[in-house]
């Protein structure tokens, strides 16, 4: 499907990128992101489309989703997921926790993972991937914020 494929990095380049265009589609502007390695949460979709980039590299197809519950309206789910953290021999276990607006937009996404040493090694592996790009759209949302 469009999710996996544009997170978990499968398929083709062209294949990706469509999937990718597909996904940004559902997620609203103001989409609050509530990551499993540290407390602040990240608000915008240039923030959480650029962390779930990252996190289709670090788990790359050893990403599986396991049982899924969703709310009997539809705009709520709870995703349990495995996976394998990049290179390391470490796996991760966790549950999405995603609210879709009444447009049926991501709105809030929430994650929740143990074992504690595999999300302090996710935590390092999105570091390298992710961390430069968020503090490049951290600079620009502040100089946005003083210049407009």
């Amino acid at each position: 499907n469009a999710v996996s494929t544009s997170v978990m990095g499968e398929g083709t380049a062209e294949a990706k990128t469509d999937a990718h265009l597909k996904f940004s589609e559902r997620v609203h502007d103001n989409v609050t992101f509530h990551p499993p390695t540290y407390f602040q949460k990240w608000k915008g979709k240039d923030f959480f489309l650029t962390i779930i980039e990252a996190v289709g590299d670090v788990f790359g197809s050893s990403f599986t989703y396991g049982r899924q519950w969703v709310s009997p309206d539809g705009r709520d789910w709870a995703l349990e997921f495995h996976a394998k953290i990049g290179d390391s021999k470490m796996f991760i276990n966790g549950i999405d926790l995603v609210k879709l607006d009444e447009n049926g937009q991501i709105i809030e996404f929430m994650v929740l993972a143990r074992p504690p040493n595999g999300v302090a090694e996710l935590k390092k592996e999105m570091m390298k991937r992710a961390g430069p790009k968020l503090a490049m759209l951290k600079a620009k949302e502040l100089k946005k914020s003083i210049f407009g």
